[in-house]
């Protein structure tokens, strides 16, 4: 089910991040959103996949340029076996269909439940709405039931082949943020 139109409101407790590419000028360290998997990613793989031009990291930072949050993007692609048979109507008959992968998104323990990962995920949207590319579907892989209700309540929705596994289409990214 697509979502509702997607307000863009920006919530005074966290209208003071700063959304922004991840550099060098940010302090990771203090950065625990309560999954070590991904502590681990910004602290040790983040910078290895900006150097090496795999995915973009975008951080939310303080006024002291703390990291509260983050989120990547980079290209990938779906296979059509894999997507409901009412979303493919329209699209051209590749194996394959263009895709933009956000393979990871978390928020600091100290940040959690404010609105920070809805604001993330806004400027995920807005960031993939502007990238001149051809692409159909935002993706993702949903780590646990609670990340994978919150990427539902964006209309994202589960792919054939496991119900962690989620995309939401451009066309209802790009109808929702109007």
């Amino acid at each position: 089910m697509p979502p509702k139109t997607i307000k863009k409101r920006y919530w005074p407790e966290i209208s003071l991040f700063r959304i922004e590419r991840l550099s060098k000028e940010h302090d990771r360290n203090s950065f625990v959103c309560g999954n070590e998997a991904l502590n681990d990613y910004l602290y040790k793989q983040a910078f290895q996949d900006i150097k090496k031009n795999v995915a973009i990291v975008i951080a939310a930072t303080d006024e002291s340029k703390r990291v509260a949050g983050f989120y990547t993007l980079c290209a990938s692609s779906v296979e059509r076996r894999v997507i409901p048979p009412l979303t493919t109507k329209r699209l051209p008959k590749y194996e394959k269909i263009p895709a933009i992968l956000l393979g990871r998104l978390a928020v600091s323990v100290n940040h959690q439940g404010q609105g920070l990962g809805k604001r993330l995920m806004l400027s995920a949207f807005e960031r993939c709405i502007s990238i001149d590319m051809g692409w159909a579907f935002l993706v993702t892989d949903a780590k646990d039931e609670r990340a994978r209700l919150f990427y539902l309540h964006f209309g994202f929705i589960p792919l054939l082949d496991d119900v962690d596994h989620l995309f939401v289409t451009k066309q209802t990214i790009m109808e929702a943020m109007k």
